[in-house]
């Protein structure tokens, strides 16, 4: 299996569905899905990257937001 067959086998087993690799993405979008799936690989192989905690969290607005999203970063 090369890149390009993996990187589609990820997207339709794994990701997005059955056919998704062919009905749903344009040929940029498959262009980027492949030319990165090595920098995934190698974040997936990283024993330091289940140790990585964003720490997102649902909050209330904040009230000096402009939008309101409604998503805040917390240090946990």
């Amino acid at each position: 299996m090369d890149l390009t067959e993996g990187t589609a086998h990820l997207a339709e087993e794994m990701a997005f569905g059955a056919g998704s690799w062919t009905d749903l993405f344009d040929d940029r979008a498959l262009a980027v899905m492949v030319a990165s799936a090595d920098a995934w690989l190698v974040q997936l192989r990283d024993p330091e990257r289940p140790a990585v905690s964003i720490g997102l969290r649902r909050s209330q607005p904040r009230e000096n937001s402009r939008k309101g999203s409604g998503w805040a970063f917390s240090e946990r």
